[in-house]
């Protein structure tokens, strides 16, 4: 059968087979993983048509021709999705060659981003995402200085008496312990303002070198443009940027996206920051156990949302944010983990899977009401607690 390594070269020869016979190449998918695979194509120099297909829609249908050759990828992250894609486009492109981007993904990593990590490792790692094995994403704080001061920031980050910087090998450290016992998905470096750290290049090749991450990600409020040391960086460690849009506060979000994408970094305007859920009051509401359980499994968050701040993971940001205003009580500890040498697997796969996650749901309203996003703290101003 070969190594993982192996499969996904051979993978990657049979679709780009398919993909020389085509006309044109329909991305399937609004993730961030579109612009990733775009970038990927051009770099591979695959000159053809691509435009993207959801929900039932077809990317400029006015130039589009039903009776040309296609190929469909399928940019779903996870195992179902893919698969609900795949029947879909069974029958909207019926007769079109059908394959997920992990082979394109990987071959753009190792073959020409070269991102500086073990390439059989890596080989691994987009395997497991195949199978759905990893962790889903973990928010890998790097500082706690803004330049925003949100009143609603899921981090609690104005909350926070103390800004500082991570230690990048606390950091580092506690990501090595957490990918010895399973890969992560989708790594999300983020703050704070990530670009605010100092070391901002560093910290991403760091987060490059361990081959257990399949994603990079780095979460930016769209009011700094990257330096030409930090788009290198990006570039080399094939990581995305994801772009907040906050309206007229993230004024330079064009410039971050022309400046970044013209340096070949794969740039996405995220969607989902242009409205906010609030929580709330963080205090406890005493529904009962099965009442939090549902709202658990209904909320979007639920246990894809862990955060890594300082040593501790945080089951969903309303544990993390809980902290940061200081409330120190059983349920917010509960869904806190000290990341260290004692950390056993059952204990970080309860974590990641949420097994005290709807003790924390009680702190939250629900449903929870739509806002706008990025409101701002004008004056000093304490979060309203009752705990």
């Amino acid at each position: 059968m070969g190594t993982d390594r192996e499969y996904w070269l051979r993978e990657f020869e049979d679709e780009m087979i398919l993909i020389n016979r085509a006309d044109e190449i329909i991305l399937y998918g609004r993730t961030s993983v579109i612009p990733l695979v775009k970038q990927a194509l051009r770099d591979i120099r695959c000159g053809y048509v691509t435009r993207m297909y959801d929900g039932g829609k077809i990317e400029d249908e006015k130039t589009y021709l039903p009776d040309s050759k296609k190929v469909v990828i399928l940019c779903g992250i996870r195992k179902s999705t893919r698969e609900s894609m795949r029947n879909e486009a069974d029958r909207v492109f019926q007769g079109s060659p059908c394959f997920s981007f992990l082979a394109i993904y990987y071959v753009w990593l190792s073959e020409i981003i070269h991102r500086p990590c073990d390439r059989e490792e890596l080989a691994k790692t987009i395997k497991a995402m195949d199978e759905d094995k990893c962790i889903p994403n973990i928010d890998s704080i790097i500082t706690t200085y803004c330049n925003l001061r949100c009143k609603e920031c899921s981090n609690g980050i104005p909350y926070r008496k103390e800004k500082k910087h991570i230690s990048m090998e606390k950091q580092m450290n506690s990501i090595d312990l957490i990918t010895a016992i399973r890969p992560i998905l989708y790594c999300n470096i983020q703050g704070g303002e990530p670009l605010l750290n100092p070391y901002f290049p560093k910290w991403v090749r760091k987060h490059a070198e361990n081959p257990r991450i399949a994603f990079i990600t780095v979460a930016t409020n769209g009011t700094m443009v990257p330096s030409e040391e930090a788009c290198i960086a990006m570039r080399e460690c094939g990581a995305i940027f994801r772009v907040s849009n906050y309206g007229e506060l993230s004024y330079k979000k064009k410039e971050l996206f022309y400046e970044a994408t013209a340096k070949g970094v794969p740039c996405d305007i995220y969607a989902r920051a242009e409205s906010w859920l609030t929580y709330g009051e963080l205090r406890k509401h005493g529904r009962k156990e099965k009442e939090n359980r549902d709202i658990q499994q209904k909320c979007m968050f639920g246990k894809h949302d862990i955060m890594l701040y300082d040593g501790k993971l945080y089951c969903c940001c309303r544990t993390l944010f809980a902290e940061a205003v200081g409330c120190h009580n059983e349920d917010m500890l509960a869904n806190m983990l000290s990341i260290n040498e004692r950390m056993t697997p059952q204990l970080l796969n309860e974590l990641v899977e949420g097994h005290n996650l709807y003790r924390m749901c009680d702190y939250c309203d629900y449903p929870m009401n739509v806002i706008e996003p990025a409101a701002q703290i004008y004056n000093e101003s304490v979060f309203k607690t009752s705990f």
